[in-house]
């Protein structure tokens, strides 16, 4: 299926339909890695470990990390090569260099795009820990006929039907690339240099470029192209690429789009009562637009629940019900899409160019303002 790419995005380098394929054992088991690769020939590009991938020139690691950029599977041959003493009990176990191979295309490609492969014969051979749980695929290499090919065809079937299902990564990205908007395309040119980054401060750009980070920052994360985390340097907002990120990032190249394609202008709202909120929304509306990050945080504690903007917490000394209209007047604001969840938790909110604009309408002096559940505390 061809797919309609976005603007501003080229492609880096040669893109490869068909995907490849990492086939790694040790010098031992190359005859079950050569009996993998003829049974698959014709569903992929195999490559087994000692057919070029190592050069004499050049260090086994980088080579290796070159093969796993490239690749879209590994398949790994745990044959009972070593013997390992633990706790004063032998048993057999797999080469150290397959070890770090897995854990390297794993954490690359993912655990559903790597297979395990070991003799049906063998059931004491010892898998480091963080390998528990992967069960490996059996295949029998004790054929009367001595055909190893035969013996593994049921093992690559099963390999072969994940293949077929899974696809290339090129077309996983190909098809998460598609599905950019120029916002997303705006933003991968400006952060895609970036291991980490945290959102822009309200007072160095326009709100409006505050609502299209936001928005952008929503599509990228539910593309699972971005995550939220923590950074290093204790950055309050922090951004990472995930590992499909990194991968759109290395086969794509991104310009930005003409600014009219980008930011999001906010509605004209030309009275107060357009707006059709409640007081509480409109008290917290009023303060959140006055704090300089445009930030409203509502959490739960042991204490109860806090909902604090500006310095001010709506909550303070307040009951279980006053709490819940507090709460409600975040939903409202969230709803109308006058605040943005920032991280997905539903804990920190931004303030949206929408929301900029009507709290404009209600920045009103807090003497003036009562909202309804102080009246009813009140009455």
């Amino acid at each position: 299926m061809l797919l309609t790419m976005p603007s501003g995005i080229k492609t880096k380098g040669k893109q490869l339909m068909k995907p490849k394929a990492f086939i790694a054992s040790s010098v031992e088991g190359l005859r079950y890695a050569y009996a993998i690769q003829e049974n698959l020939e014709y569903d992929a590009e195999y490559t087994v470990w000692s057919q070029g991938v190592f050069t004499p020139s050049a260090y086994p690691i980088d080579d290796l990390l070159d093969e796993l950029n490239q690749s879209d599977f590994g398949i790994f041959v745990f044959s009972p090569d070593d013997v390992v003493t633990m706790r004063k009990e032998e048993s057999k176990a797999i080469r150290d260099n397959v070890v770090l191979e897995i854990g390297l295309f794993i954490g690359r490609l993912g655990r559903k795009r790597n297979f395990m492969l070991q003799p049906n014969d063998v059931n004491d051979l010892h898998i480091p820990t963080d390998l528990t749980g992967l069960t490996p695929i059996k295949f029998d290499r004790n054929r009367s006929d001595a055909n190893i090919v035969a013996g593994m065809g049921v093992a690559c079937n099963k390999i072969r039907e994940a293949l077929l299902k899974l696809g290339s990564l090129s077309e996983t990205v190909e098809k998460v690339v598609s599905e950019l908007d120029p916002k997303c395309v705006q933003f991968m040119a400006s952060y895609g240099q970036h291991e980490f980054f945290s959102a822009p401060r309200t007072e160095e750009v326009t709100s409006a470029l505050i609502h299209s980070f936001d928005q952008a920052v929503q599509r990228l994360i539910s593309l699972k192209i971005l995550r939220f985390e923590l950074s290093g340097d204790g950055a309050k907002y922090a951004y990472h690429w995930t590992e499909l990120g990194k991968m759109v990032l290395e086969k794509y190249s991104f310009d930005t789009p003409p600014a009219e394609d980008v930011t999001t202008e906010a509605s004209e709202i030309a009275d107060k009562n357009d707006l059709g909120l409640s007081k509480e929304a409109e008290h917290i509306l009023a303060e959140a637009v006055r704090d300089k990050n445009g930030t409203l945080m509502m959490v739960g504690t042991m204490h109860g629940l806090v909902v604090q903007t500006n310095g001010r917490n709506f909550t303070e000394g307040a009951d279980r019900k006053t709490e819940a209209f507090w709460k409600a007047a975040v939903e409202e604001l969230y709803k109308h899409a006058f605040l943005e969840d920032r991280a997905g938790k539903h804990e920190v909110f931004q303030v949206t160019a929408n929301g900029f604009k009507a709290g404009e309408l209600l920045s009103l002096p807090k003497d003036n303002q009562t909202s309804q559940s102080e009246e009813e505390q009140a009455d």
